[in-house]
């Protein structure tokens, strides 16, 4: 019974937002999805949503607001996509370096700010400019484009959006609910000074999160990257702006969850003083 009050309680919303909608479309005389690729748009755009809001959820939840995500997704997709292009690969190729090559660049994140202790927003706004000027710099400021690629934009179907939306999911359960980390990630979350004080190391797990932030990140630029056939430059910030197309679905989601979406400790104030 408690199982089926759960999966009422998560389903609510979302159906009730997608009855409106088809009321609304009936009293306009139009279909909703009248067509494949009007689905194949809205599963594209909720992946991602999925990958943005599960990237951002990480460290937000811990206090730390990282501006940074959209960068990674920037760079990771340019490194990811002159790599497939120069040696040919293919699109699981470029989806997999698109991953690994986040991860190494949300664990650069991670270590610069534990190492500077300054506010994460400073330090964030900061990495997002360093990675916009490398991958401005990486491409000579022209972008990346692979319009010609026939395999790669090929790659943007249901079942592989479905997929990546599995995968995502099922990591975050994992990751989250079934390893250590995960669990001494939600003793912080609960008690951060408790958490500590019992020997749970904040420091290693920030930077864990900021990695698996990146991971998600590097996958949801391939998904960017692979519609539109071209990946273009973002400066003065303009990488920042996927990140607030997450905003709304997290908090969503936590009210779903029952989970409270503010922690009354920031986390870089417990760093020791030098």
């Amino acid at each position: 019974m408690k199982l089926e009050k759960k999966l009422a309680g998560t389903l609510a919303v979302p159906v009730l937002v997608l009855a409106v909608c088809i009321l609304l479309s009936v009293m306009k005389g139009v279909v909703l999805f009248d067509s494949v690729l009007s689905w194949t748009t809205f599963i594209r755009a909720m992946t991602n949503i999925v990958l943005v809001t599960f990237a951002l959820s990480i460290n937000l939840n811990s206090g730390r607001f990282d501006f940074s995500i959209g960068s990674v997704a920037l760079l990771s997709s340019i490194i990811s996509a002159m790599l497939t292009t120069r040696f040919g690969l293919g699109p699981v190729g470029m989806l997999l370096i698109s991953v690994i090559s986040g991860g190494v660049l949300g664990l650069i994140s991670g270590v610069i700010y534990v190492s500077v202790k300054l506010p994460p927003i400073i330090v964030s706004l900061a990495v997002a400019l360093f990675y916009e000027g490398m991958a401005f710099t990486l491409t000579d400021g022209h972008g990346v484009s692979f319009a010609n690629n026939a395999e790669l934009l090929g790659f943007g179907t249901i079942p592989n959006y479905l997929l990546i939306i599995a995968a995502a999911l099922a990591f975050m359960v994992i990751v989250f609910d079934h390893t250590r980390f995960g669990y001494e990630y939600k003793a912080l979350l609960s008690g951060q000074k408790v958490a500590v004080s019992t020997g749970i190391r904040e420091i290693p797990n920030a930077v864990l999160c900021y990695t698996i932030a990146g991971l998600l990140m590097g996958a949801q630029g391939f998904v960017s990257a692979t519609n539109n056939g071209a990946i273009t430059m973002a400066l003065n910030f303009g990488s920042i702006s996927p990140m607030f197309m997450a905003f709304l679905p997290m908090f969503i989601g936590g009210f779903i969850a029952g989970i409270p979406m503010k922690n009354s400790v920031i986390f870089w104030e417990h760093f020791p003083q030098p």
